[in-house]
């Protein structure tokens, strides 16, 4: 499988559109992903990463406790 784009919304803090939150691969092997502290790089690969463990978009739900 080679990959063409990935792109991302509603993630976390990613939002404003898939057209807006993607990455071309262009045929690529070499990706660099770069810009200022805080714009949401981490979480783009944290959404990369999301989409290859839960591809069929099941996943357990955390069970949360109230004390």
């Amino acid at each position: 499988m080679r990959l063409i784009n990935f792109s991302v919304n509603n993630f976390r803090a990613i939002s404003g559109g898939l057209n807006n939150n993607q990455i071309n691969f262009d045929g690529s092997n070499t990706i660099f992903i770069f810009g200022q502290n805080n714009v949401g790089k981490s979480t783009f690969l944290a959404a990369y990463d999301f989409f290859f463990k839960y591809p069929s978009g099941k996943f357990k739900k955390r069970h949360q406790t109230s004390i």
